[in-house]
């Protein structure tokens, strides 16, 4: 095609060259644009997902807030799900956790007030069922708060939220 003509074939190849680059510059920069507004997307969804769960949650522990001591700790019990994973138990423990501040909230059974924690509004621990522990405060969705052995006066009990 440009047999005898050194110079132009020379330039034919630096244009198809640039052009090439300029192509895959192109390229490069739709497929980062698009990649990015997914990544956007989702991370929008993922906090949308994150706060309405937050909610969700708060809105669960809300019917026990007025029999909460405002110091103190108070046991935190699940009931064990075999389809949920242990990810999302910790971030349910963590939640509670939060929700009861200035309380220290500890995965036992050993203190006067315990927090259960079901998804089911029908589930009672087994300490329940046998009559140890009696019922002080009971949400809607399963979250239920007990006494473990009869009150004794003490400050954290006196001072309520």
């Amino acid at each position: 095609m440009y047999a005898g003509m050194g110079p132009l074939r020379s330039l034919h190849k630096l244009m198809t060259a640039r052009r090439r680059a300029f192509a895959a510059a192109i390229l490069i920069a739709l497929a980062g644009l698009v990649s990015g507004r997914f990544a956007s997307r989702g991370l929008r969804h993922y906090r949308e997902g994150y706060q309405s769960q937050y909610a969700q949650f708060i809105e669960r522990l809300a019917p026990l807030n007025s029999h909460l001591p405002t110091q103190g700790p108070i046991g935190y019990v699940a009931q064990p799900d075999p389809n949920a994973d242990e990810l999302l138990n910790a971030y349910r423990f963590s939640l509670a956790m939060y929700h009861v501040l200035p309380c220290q909230l500890e995965r036992s059974t050993a203190h006067e007030l315990v927090l259960f924690d079901a998804d089911d509004p029908l589930a009672k621990p087994a300490e329940a069922r046998d009559g140890r522990w009696t019922l002080i405060a009971s949400g809607e969705q399963g979250i239920k708060l007990y006494r473990t052995r009869p009150a004794v006066a003490s400050h954290a009990n006196e001072v309520l939220r």
